[in-house]
């Protein structure tokens, strides 16, 4: 899928759910000081917390990565001399243990609220010349960066390292990865018929059944009118302990999108979350 359409899908999904942030907790004070007080060439823009993260899993599907017992820590950075710090060179300590930070979630395609993965030499390629690859990692490169570490976490504090510095993750943000995982009961509803030229609600309804606080991650895919598959929407919903918390989706049914329709047809909805993927099915009438 092209950059173009990817950004579109992106903003169609944030409008949708209204918060495109929700359940992720960052602690955004941007530092590039290492341990010692001096600069490494590494900004840290935000860190941020997540359960699960919702990515292409195919070039027309959306999926959704993260264990129940599992969560990421996710780090937007920028550094001025990439060449000298790859994405190997990253990790999180916490607890006494050392977690990689990768940027291969799926595949290494975009996460839907996080946008692109830092790529330290990504205008090199094999046939490239010496000078232009030696150019090219010497270019500054933005971008996140993940660690999957327990959850709960269970540390008194959290430190992101690399070459030359770190950055201690927040008390806020620390405070969720020590958080346990949550429990949801869900359900997925959309009408059971519409008409070209209405417009379709499906509803994700979360129940937060544990004791703790959650947060809900889930995905929305598409098949029909008119279209083989589709991805359109991150879900993601911040649920507190023993409470519900509703999610919309809508989808027009343009008439002169549909005007050549052949009856009968139908649109399927595909929730999709680590606990599940329900599908709902609209019959469309022609009207």
């Amino acid at each position: 899928m092209n950059p173009t359409r990817r950004r579109a899908l992106r903003a169609f999904g944030a409008a949708v759910a209204g918060t495109a942030l929700a359940g992720c907790l960052s602690d955004d004070e941007p530092t590039n000081e290492d341990g010692n007080g001096g600069d490494s060439g590494v900004s840290v823009e935000e860190v941020t917390a997540t359960p699960a993260v919702v990515t292409l899993n195919s070039p027309d599907s959306y999926g959704t990565y993260g264990d129940r017992n599992e969560q990421l820590i996710i780090a937007d950075i920028s550094v001025e001399s990439p060449g000298s710090h790859p994405v190997s060179s990253f990790s999180v300590e916490a607890g006494g243990k050392q977690y990689e930070a990768t940027t291969d979630i799926y595949g290494g395609f975009e996460l839907e609220t996080f946008d692109e993965p830092y790529e330290p030499n990504s205008g090199s390629s094999p046939t490239a010349s010496a000078s232009a690859s030696e150019d090219d990692e010497a270019r500054p490169s933005s971008g996140w960066i993940a660690a999957y570490v327990p959850k709960p976490l269970d540390a008194d504090s959290a430190t992101l390292t690399w070459d030359g510095g770190e950055h201690a993750v927040g008390d806020a943000v620390l405070e969720r990865l020590n958080r346990p995982p949550a429990a949801f009961d869900v359900t997925f509803e959309a009408p059971d018929t519409a008409t070209v030229g209405e417009t379709v609600t499906a509803t994700v309804t979360v129940e937060n059944t544990a004791d703790v606080d959650g947060t809900f991650v889930g995905a929305i895919n598409r098949v029909g009118p008119r279209i083989a598959y589709a991805p359109e929407a991150e879900v993601r919903l911040d649920v507190p302990a023993g409470e519900t918390a509703d999610w919309e989706f809508t989808h027009s049914l343009d008439s002169s999108e549909l005007a050549e329709m052949e009856n009968p047809a139908s649109m399927e909805l595909h929730l999709v979350w680590r606990g599940g993927s329900p599908v709902r099915t609209v019959d469309i009438e022609s009207g």
